[in-house]
């Protein structure tokens, strides 16, 4: 009888959680650089895109709100909605239960825009899963779910 050396199988693991560690950060480096080039040729960034979907979720959020949904400082917040609103593609108005606030709504420009870069995405999206079969990309998105409850549970 073979005896197993513990140690290896610490090791095992130990090589399985930095190959998730990489593959994660490779996916989300992937990710993040193929969006950016996807929305380029549109004039547009992932935190404009991110800010008009969340907009049009939410039509009439503040600027404050945005940020926090963001996790970016409330400055920086306030300087992409800025660019945008100078661009057409959003408007502030008096917020109605506060009067020193602004509700934000994307402008007709804005939602063409948006309704442009979804459009983009899906290409993207059919890129990134087009190796995968239809079992693979139901299995993929389940995982996914889980992945994010996962790291939600407990907030």
């Amino acid at each position: 009888m073979t005896r197993r050396d513990p140690a290896q199988g610490r090791d095992r693991q130990k090589s399985q959680d930095d190959i998730f560690g990489l593959l994660m950060r490779q996916f989300f480096q992937s990710s993040r650089i193929a969006a950016e080039e996807t929305l380029r040729p549109l004039n547009f960034t992932m935190s404009q895109f991110g800010a008009l979907a969340a907009l049009e979720r939410t039509p009439g959020a503040t600027s404050a709100e945005l940020a926090r949904r963001f996790m970016i400082t409330p400055q920086a917040s306030g300087e992409l909605l800025a660019g945008m609103e100078k661009a057409g593609l959003l408007k502030r108005e008096r917020h109605s239960e506060n009067a020193r606030m602004q509700a934000i709504t994307p402008t007709e420009e804005g939602k063409k825009a948006l309704a442009a870069c979804k459009e983009a995405m899906k290409g993207l999206e059919q890129r990134m899963l087009r190796l995968m079969t239809p079992a693979d990309r139901k299995n993929f998105l389940r995982l996914i779910s889980l992945a994010i409850n996962g790291l939600n549970h407990n907030r």
